[in-house]
């Protein structure tokens, strides 16, 4: 995984002078669609699973008294969200902290309680120690995306900020558009980048696939998997630059294998998947033109700046998955073919494992 960039240690960008300028057009009319998010949740309502719990486990009571305050401050910024005007004065800055509350917080809260439960379980693989700190790691992750949601509801430029985003969203759907592609356009504060602020625009529509169990591989497990490409923008290059140069992209996956873990399951991992997928510019992916070896030039292609791979559904939870990759392009092609191996973990209730890949394209 690329390591985090230098640029990522402003937690509030002040604001700059000039005016950020655009030939898009603005107007409601105009403005991209965007997905239609649930509009009642409340973060103390989060449904904490029922494990077997060791009375005799005591876990940290300052560690469960951040997870309340956490899901407290969730509650309460999205019960703000919906009192502001920022609906109506910022929309896609609001659509941007609500895909974040609704979709990514509910993640990173329930993430951290699985964990909260998990510590007060007895288990002889894993020590006491190493719990805690796993559970320490997701509430400092939990409360630096809370900062980050409250730093974008706060943002002192958010007339620029609104039509930076408003900008690179008008963009994509046109690539889209232009190419009668069927997209629905998606932007998300990150949480990958907290505690600074950065935005998470989906550029393409997503790869998905489901892996059944292959009745001739004894060793074969079933698969859910998702792919999808996002471009990263920080708040500074929103607020900044007058146009931004934004490409839609297509996702595919060409293969997928998934097996049990050849030496048996370590620290909750069970599996091992081998996922290939293409990346590659819409336009090229629509275009049926054959290249010549010596007679076209060679092209650029696509830069992928950051993989990153979630098992949502792994138990004991995990932030990341560690795994392998590798790289290959075809002459006169800007598409790029990448292959990945990676560990898979157990679930509750033996479910299917769910796998979410963001191939983060450098602009």
């Amino acid at each position: 995984m690329a390591p985090r960039r230098d640029d990522e240690k402003i937690l509030a960008p002040s604001a700059h002078g000039g005016t950020l300028t655009t030939d898009t057009d603005h107007s409601p009319a105009s403005r991209p669609k965007l997905f239609d998010l649930p509009k009642d949740i409340s973060f103390l309502e989060i449904q904490r699973p029922s494990l077997p719990v060791n009375a005799s486990i005591q876990v940290c009571p300052r560690m469960a008294s951040s997870l309340d305050k956490a899901t407290q401050r969730a509650d309460a910024i999205h019960k703000r969200m919906t009192r502001e005007d920022i609906k109506e004065r910022y929309p896609f800055v609001y659509e941007a902290c609500r895909s974040a509350v609704v979709d990514e917080m509910s993640r990173v809260l329930s993430q951290a309680s699985l964990l909260m439960e998990d510590a007060k379980k007895e288990d002889a693989e894993v020590s006491q120690m190493t719990k805690n700190k796993r559970l320490s790691v997701a509430l400092i992750h939990a409360i630096q995306y809370l900062d980050t949601l409250e730093c974008a509801m706060a943002f002192s430029s958010r007339d620029r900020l609104e039509a930076g985003v408003c900008s690179v969203l008008s963009m994509i759907s046109k690539c889209h558009k232009d190419h009668q592609d069927c997209f629905e356009s998606k932007v998300c504060v990150s949480s990958w980048a907290a505690p600074s602020l950065f935005f998470d625009f989906v550029t393409g529509n997503p790869a998905n696939l489901s892996l059944a169990q292959s009745e001739h591989e004894p060793l074969s497990m079933p698969l859910e998997l998702q792919v999808r490409p996002i471009v990263e923008y920080s708040a500074e290059d929103l607020i900044r630059a007058p146009r931004l140069g934004v490409e839609a992209f297509a996702v595919k996956v060409k293969e997928c294998s998934h097996e049990q873990r050849e030496y048996g399951a370590r620290d909750g991992i069970t599996g091992v998947a081998k996922v290939q997928v293409h990346i590659a510019p819409l336009a090229e992916s629509k275009s049926k033109k054959e290249v010549v070896w010596g007679v076209h030039n060679d092209v650029e292609p696509v830069r992928i700046k950051e993989v990153r791979a979630t098992q949502q559904n792994a138990y004991p939870t995990k932030f990341r998955i560690n795994f392998d990759i590798f790289s290959s392009t075809v002459y006169g092609q800007s598409g790029v073919t990448l292959t990945l191996n990676m560990e898979t973990c157990q679930t509750m209730d033996g479910k299917v494992p769910k796998i979410q890949i963001e191939l983060v394209v450098d602009p």
